[in-house]
């Protein structure tokens, strides 16, 4: 059991209890996010400042007399600093720094690595503003998760130049999680040096570095990486995936620019196809990907999440999303020029959640023995589409369809339904909903305006 699982079952475990409670859901039905009561915080912080366990330290209250290996602050990073200097923090292994909307300037970074040098996780978060990660966080030896993140307000506006190649050198790091642009949209040289690397995460699209001339075999492959998000694709993407340089990869996410680098069908499709070599892809995300050429009949069997955003999906896509044995969760969001869709029988065996918003199909067609395990169906902001498909109405796995800001052809339709059995309005987060129980016991939500709630 990895320590993901691990983590999953205490916090199922946790919840059983009633210690948590879950305050949303993901759509396959994993917690995205909990809470938890004040008191039983108290609790937990005052106990866990008794066994050493961690501290939480507020602005002005300080303490010299204990030694603790996890600690939590929430300040100003400047008033933080001068006030811990006549503390011992050699023993903090966590620093978790909430700094309240302020900066974090190179004056904090020299604080860190000169009060905190065997941490092993480093958390900033609640950042106005971060001028840079220095050179000199290579200091940092034993350092194996680092997560720097904004305010969520400011998130993704606040960047640096660069991620320093010296990074590279931190043998020990597994997690690179930035909530913050880099501006020259790039991973460091040094990048395949960093063979613990298991989570690799920057705001918005990255390219990866060129490949280093290889002294043994082993050179330039990340075996321990298994999440990259947000990969800027260019000429050699294809390439450094084709030769398993990320052989144990789970989660990938592809952004494809024509405004970065010009591509043309066949090289786009060529990176699509090295997907194959991908053989433990389970989470797959594409951006901006424009139509393929035929000769692209694949994708890895062992995916069970595709998202599509701003991507060419048509008929010839859907055949070969409709094979993938495993596939739990789709989703197509601002897809181009696709006029008409069809399901046939025996395609999407094991679909439980399918997400359309701003497809713009005009037609959907489902046959029966299609998608037969589907749950979950959402249809945001599609103005062409007139029907849905009848045979939806006779899936028993079916639980629920969300329909938002679609046509008034579309809307008339469904309140046309014969099979509809209830009707029930109430009030939801923006508006008015109208839940229709239909003859399969599934439930039909309709709503005017969007809710941020139906994206998660």
């Amino acid at each position: 059991m990895d320590v993901n699982a691990v983590a999953e079952y205490y916090l199922e475990d946790l919840i059983d209890r009633s210690l948590i409670q879950v305050a949303s859901k993901k759509s396959d039905g994993t917690v995205k996010t909990c809470r938890i009561h004040d008191l039983l915080r108290d609790l937990c912080v005052s106990q866990s400042y008794q066994e050493k366990f961690f501290q939480v330290h507020l602005e002005g209250i300080l303490s010299s007399s204990t030694k603790p290996r996890r600690l939590s602050v929430h300040c100003n990073p400047s008033n933080y600093a001068v006030a811990s200097n006549a503390c011992d923090t050699s023993s903090v292994r966590s620093l978790m720094f909430f700094c309240q909307g302020n900066n974090f300037e190179k004056k904090h970074w020299q604080w860190i690595w000169g009060g905190f040098k065997f941490i092993q996780v480093l958390t900033l978060l609640d950042i106005d503003n971060i001028s840079s990660i220095p050179n000199k966080i290579e200091k940092l030896i034993y350092l194996k998760y680092l997560k720097i993140g904004n305010d969520k307000r400011t998130e993704g506006l606040r960047s640096i130049d660069t991620i320093p190649d010296s990074i590279c050198k931190l043998r020990y790091l597994e997690t690179i999680d930035l909530g913050i642009q880099v501006r020259d949209h790039s991973w460091p040289r040094g990048m395949w040096r960093m063979k613990q690397a298991r989570y690799m995460q920057a705001y918005g699209p990255m390219k990866l570095p060129d490949l280093q001339p290889q002294s043994c075999e082993n050179d330039n492959i990340l075996c321990n990486l298994q999440v990259i998000s947000d990969i800027n694709v260019d000429r050699k993407t294809a390439l450094i995936i084709s030769k398993s340089k990320f052989p144990n990869l789970k989660e990938l996410s592809l952004c494809y620019s024509a405004y970065e680098e010009h591509m043309d069908g066949l090289e786009i499709t060529e990176v699509l196809v090295s997907l194959e070599n991908l053989c433990y892809l389970q989470k797959l995300e594409i951006n901006g990907f424009p139509k393929c050429q035929p000769h692209f009949k694949y994708l890895a069997s062992t995916l069970t999440k595709v998202s599509f955003y701003g991507s060419y999906v048509d008929s010839f896509f859907v055949r070969i999303l409709g094979k993938l044995p495993n596939l739990l969760f789709l989703k197509i969001e601002r897809a181009q020029n696709v006029p008409k869709m069809s399901f046939v029988a025996g395609e999407f065996p094991q679909l439980q959640v399918f997400k359309m918003i701003n497809y713009g199909v005009e037609i959907w067609e489902v046959e029966r023995n299609a998608m037969p395990n589907l749950q979950h169906l959402v249809i945001i902001r599609d103005f062409t589409m007139k029907a849905l498909p009848d045979e939806l109405w006779c899936l028993e796995s079916l639980q629920d369809v969300k329909v938002q800001a679609v046509s008034h052809c579309l809307w008339e339709f469904l309140l046309g339904l014969k099979c509809i059995m209830s009707v029930r309005i109430f009030e939801g987060p923006t508006g008015k909903v109208k839940e229709l129980t239909m003859k399969n016991g599934a439930k039909l939500l309709m709503q005017h305006e969007h809710d941020e709630w139906y994206m998660k």
